[in-house]
């Protein structure tokens, strides 16, 4: 799995620099520099991390498990800031524009899922939601191999965030789901 991991991220990181050059993009209106390969993750990491957002809000009313809803906030409160944080890179102010929503990426659940999870209640949307967040957190680790070399040194401070916290993250939400069973 890891080396087609490192082939998957390999092929990408060649067909973004083949499609959007290798310059970076002086029309953002941040301070920070970004490569097209850094300007490319944010693109695809910002509705990633919406989902996972938009995940963590069914918590609230579909359960009332305190691990649950204890993960769920953290989740919540963790990516709502890098959202933040990755928008005010591209020079965006307000709602975003994301050029990848629709588009298949790394973990994220499909509508049908997401239509599941909302209406999953206590143990079932627990199990659901646990399975789903593991898949996501996965695949939000697995697009951010693309920036962990990035000469910007703000993209791989948090390239190195995400790996961590969301790594620490699938270990508790794998326990939790053990537990469930």
């Amino acid at each position: 799995m890891k080396t087609s991991s490192k082939i998957f991220s390999a092929a990408l990181i060649t067909a973004l620099l083949t499609l959007a050059g290798c310059a970076s993009d002086s029309s953002n209106n941040s301070d920070v520099e970004l490569s097209s390969v850094d300007e490319m993750f944010l693109e695809m990491m910002i509705p990633h991390h919406d989902q996972a957002v938009e995940m963590a809000h069914l918590a609230d009313k579909n359960t009332k498990n305190p691990e649950i809803l204890e993960l769920a906030k953290a989740i919540d409160e963790e990516q709502d800031k890098e959202v933040r944080l990755m928008s005010g890179w591209l020079g965006k102010t307000g709602g975003h524009e994301h050029a990848h929503e629709g588009h298949t990426m790394d973990g994220m659940l499909s509508p049908e899922q997401m239509e599941a999870l909302e209406k999953a209640k206590d143990a079932e949307f627990d199990k659901l939601f646990l399975e789903g967040m593991i898949l996501h957190h996965e695949g939000a680790i697995e697009m951010t191999q693309m920036v962990v070399e990035s000469s910007n040194k703000e993209i791989r401070d948090l390239a190195e965030s995400i790996i961590s916290s969301q790594t620490a993250q699938i270990e508790q939400m794998k326990k939790l789901l053990v537990s469930l069973n």
